[in-house]
């Protein structure tokens, strides 16, 4: 596999198939270096690949059958956006630790661990223990 960046010169709809994460579509790429080859969307109007743009893309040689297949694929930035997994935003681990953290104090709550009037000191010490391993794992010291 290669990383490349190229000018879509060429991007059409090539057929729809039933894949194990539901209705998949193919789509032949062109790029103005030559390179082609076949890039698999779940949407049957890409948006990854267009005509005129300067795209970041891999590009893969696969066998199968006696035939040869060229893959093409987005390059996924590492901020988050532009595809890849749910490519809406970067992943905000401080705003999943407030739920759980609230979830876990909630749970302790309800089986008698803890008093209501000290769920919010539990709530900040579970969420302050999570924020303090991410900014370990991270290796940020942000507060």
């Amino acid at each position: 596999m290669e990383n490349k960046t190229g000018k879509v010169t060429s991007a059409s709809f090539k057929k729809e198939w039933s894949g194990k994460f539901g209705t998949m579509f193919d789509h032949n790429i062109e790029f103005a270096n030559g390179d082609k080859g076949v890039y698999t969307s779940k949407k049957k109007e890409q948006d990854k690949f267009k005509v005129g743009e300067e795209t970041p893309y891999t590009i893969e040689t696969t066998e199968r059958n006696g035939y040869t297949n060229y893959v093409i694929k987005p390059i996924v930035e590492k901020n988050g956006f532009g595809g890849g997994g749910r490519g809406f935003a970067p992943k905000n681990y401080e705003a999943d630790y407030i739920s759980f953290a609230m979830s876990y104090t909630k749970d302790l709550c309800v089986a008698g661990k803890i008093e209501l009037k000290d769920l919010r000191k539990t709530f900040n010490t579970m969420y302050g223990v999570m924020k303090e391993k991410l900014d370990e794992v991270s290796g940020s010291e942000q507060k």
